[in-house]
Protein backbone atom coordinates (compact mmCIF):
# COMPACT_ATOMS: atom_id res chain seq x y z
CA UNK A 1 0.00 0.00 0.00
CA UNK A 2 0.84 3.66 -0.05
CA UNK A 3 0.24 6.42 2.56
CA UNK A 4 0.29 9.68 -0.07
CA UNK A 5 1.67 13.38 0.34
CA UNK A 6 2.39 16.06 2.72
CA UNK A 7 4.23 19.29 2.59
CA UNK A 8 4.85 21.06 5.78
CA UNK A 9 5.67 24.59 5.71
CA UNK A 10 7.42 25.89 8.90
CA UNK A 11 6.23 29.32 10.46
CA UNK A 12 7.56 32.72 8.87
CA UNK A 13 8.81 30.67 5.72
CA UNK A 14 5.97 32.74 3.20
CA UNK A 15 3.66 34.87 3.49
CA UNK A 16 0.53 32.73 2.94
CA UNK A 17 0.58 29.01 2.32
CA UNK A 18 -2.99 27.37 0.67
CA UNK A 19 -4.14 24.07 -0.38
CA UNK A 20 -5.86 24.52 -3.56
CA UNK A 21 -6.69 20.52 -3.95
CA UNK A 22 -5.92 17.79 -2.67
CA UNK A 23 -6.43 14.22 -3.86
CA UNK A 24 -8.53 12.31 -1.38
CA UNK A 25 -6.48 9.09 -2.09
CA UNK A 26 -3.41 11.02 -1.00
CA UNK A 27 -1.62 11.34 -5.00
CA UNK A 28 -1.28 14.58 -5.03
CA UNK A 29 -1.44 18.03 -3.51
CA UNK A 30 -1.26 21.76 -4.82
CA UNK A 31 -0.65 24.51 -2.84
CA UNK A 32 0.06 28.23 -3.68
CA UNK A 33 2.68 29.39 -1.85
CA UNK A 34 3.35 33.41 -1.34
CA UNK A 35 6.55 35.40 -0.60
CA UNK A 36 8.00 38.82 -1.26
CA UNK A 37 4.71 39.49 -3.69
CA UNK A 38 4.97 36.28 -5.77
CA UNK A 39 3.41 33.16 -5.75
CA UNK A 40 4.91 29.67 -6.47
CA UNK A 41 2.44 26.59 -7.53
CA UNK A 42 3.61 23.52 -5.42
CA UNK A 43 2.70 20.41 -7.19
CA UNK A 44 3.31 17.31 -4.43
CA UNK A 45 2.65 14.01 -6.56
CA UNK A 46 3.33 10.89 -5.58
CA UNK A 47 2.25 8.72 -9.33
CA UNK A 48 0.68 5.02 -9.47
CA UNK A 49 3.90 2.66 -10.25
CA UNK A 50 1.24 1.59 -12.89
CA UNK A 51 1.81 3.38 -16.54
CA UNK A 52 -1.45 3.57 -17.68
CA UNK A 53 -2.81 5.21 -14.22
CA UNK A 54 0.51 7.39 -14.42
CA UNK A 55 -0.78 8.17 -17.91
CA UNK A 56 -3.81 9.30 -17.09
CA UNK A 57 -2.83 11.02 -13.61
CA UNK A 58 0.03 13.30 -15.66
CA UNK A 59 -2.47 14.11 -17.78
CA UNK A 60 -5.16 15.36 -15.07
CA UNK A 61 -2.30 17.76 -13.69
CA UNK A 62 -2.54 20.23 -17.00
CA UNK A 63 -5.45 22.16 -15.66
CA UNK A 64 -3.97 23.34 -13.28
CA UNK A 65 -0.31 24.71 -14.10
CA UNK A 66 0.64 28.17 -13.46
CA UNK A 67 3.80 30.25 -15.33
CA UNK A 68 5.50 29.74 -11.71
CA UNK A 69 5.08 25.91 -10.94
CA UNK A 70 7.06 23.46 -8.74
CA UNK A 71 6.39 19.85 -9.05
CA UNK A 72 8.11 17.30 -6.97
CA UNK A 73 8.00 14.06 -5.60
CA UNK A 74 7.32 10.28 -6.39
CA UNK A 75 6.97 10.43 -10.44
CA UNK A 76 7.60 6.79 -10.63
CA UNK A 77 9.13 7.36 -13.83
CA UNK A 78 12.57 7.37 -14.87
CA UNK A 79 12.82 10.44 -17.29
CA UNK A 80 16.08 8.78 -19.61
CA UNK A 81 18.43 6.05 -19.57
CA UNK A 82 20.95 7.69 -17.49
CA UNK A 83 18.74 8.02 -14.85
CA UNK A 84 18.43 3.22 -14.52
CA UNK A 85 21.40 1.57 -13.59
CA UNK A 86 23.50 -1.09 -15.51
CA UNK A 87 21.00 -3.96 -14.31
CA UNK A 88 18.16 -2.19 -15.58
CA UNK A 89 16.12 -2.45 -19.14
CA UNK A 90 14.79 0.94 -20.16
CA UNK A 91 11.46 0.36 -21.77
CA UNK A 92 9.16 1.68 -23.17
CA UNK A 93 6.42 3.55 -21.04
CA UNK A 94 3.18 5.63 -21.91
CA UNK A 95 2.97 6.80 -18.48
CA UNK A 96 6.58 8.71 -19.26
CA UNK A 97 5.30 9.57 -23.04
CA UNK A 98 3.13 11.48 -21.28
CA UNK A 99 4.98 13.45 -18.95
CA UNK A 100 7.59 14.32 -21.49
CA UNK A 101 4.66 15.47 -23.51
CA UNK A 102 3.58 17.59 -20.48
CA UNK A 103 7.35 18.63 -20.28
CA UNK A 104 8.06 19.87 -23.32
CA UNK A 105 4.62 21.99 -23.72
CA UNK A 106 5.19 23.68 -20.78
CA UNK A 107 8.51 24.52 -21.02
CA UNK A 108 9.10 22.44 -18.14
CA UNK A 109 12.65 21.00 -17.06
CA UNK A 110 14.54 18.39 -14.68
CA UNK A 111 16.14 20.64 -12.54
CA UNK A 112 18.58 17.52 -11.49
CA UNK A 113 19.08 16.49 -14.62
CA UNK A 114 19.98 20.14 -16.12
CA UNK A 115 22.69 20.83 -12.90
CA UNK A 116 24.02 17.04 -12.83
CA UNK A 117 24.01 16.16 -17.07
CA UNK A 118 25.73 12.52 -16.93
CA UNK A 119 25.38 11.81 -13.24
CA UNK A 120 23.91 8.51 -11.76
CA UNK A 121 22.76 9.02 -8.70
CA UNK A 122 19.33 6.77 -7.69
CA UNK A 123 16.45 7.28 -5.74
CA UNK A 124 15.18 3.83 -5.58
CA UNK A 125 16.65 0.61 -4.76
CA UNK A 126 15.94 -2.94 -4.95
CA UNK A 127 17.04 -6.42 -5.41
CA UNK A 128 15.14 -8.64 -8.01
CA UNK A 129 16.81 -12.23 -8.63
CA UNK A 130 19.84 -11.76 -6.65
CA UNK A 131 20.82 -8.16 -8.78
CA UNK A 132 20.69 -4.97 -7.47
CA UNK A 133 18.17 -2.50 -9.48
CA UNK A 134 18.50 1.37 -9.25
CA UNK A 135 16.89 4.25 -10.69
CA UNK A 136 15.60 7.99 -10.25
CA UNK A 137 12.24 8.24 -10.49
CA UNK A 138 11.90 11.19 -7.70
CA UNK A 139 12.39 14.69 -9.42
CA UNK A 140 12.02 18.07 -8.85
CA UNK A 141 10.65 19.94 -12.19
CA UNK A 142 10.03 23.62 -13.08
CA UNK A 143 8.40 25.20 -15.49
CA UNK A 144 11.53 27.66 -16.98
CA UNK A 145 9.95 31.04 -17.58
CA UNK A 146 12.79 32.59 -15.59
CA UNK A 147 16.29 30.71 -14.40
CA UNK A 148 15.94 29.69 -11.18
CA UNK A 149 18.91 27.74 -9.69
CA UNK A 150 18.44 24.68 -7.57
CA UNK A 151 21.31 23.26 -5.60
CA UNK A 152 21.13 19.39 -4.34
CA UNK A 153 22.99 16.67 -2.26
CA UNK A 154 22.32 13.29 -1.65
CA UNK A 155 19.79 11.39 -3.51
CA UNK A 156 16.28 12.42 -4.64
CA UNK A 157 14.81 15.91 -4.75
CA UNK A 158 16.37 17.95 -1.33
CA UNK A 159 17.20 21.05 -2.61
CA UNK A 160 19.25 22.98 0.29
CA UNK A 161 18.81 26.58 -1.34
CA UNK A 162 17.18 28.07 -4.08
CA UNK A 163 17.82 31.74 -5.50
CA UNK A 164 16.48 33.46 -8.48
CA UNK A 165 18.85 34.92 -11.07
Amino acid sequence: GWAGVAVFVRDAVFDEASVLEADPAGRFLIMDLRWAGKTVRLFNIYASNDQRERKIFFHSLRPNLSDDTVLIGDFNTVLSRVDLSVNNTYKGDVGRQELVSLMLENNIIDIWRLLNPNKRDFSRRQVVKGQLKQSRIDHLVKILHRLFVYIFRGQGCCPLSVKEE
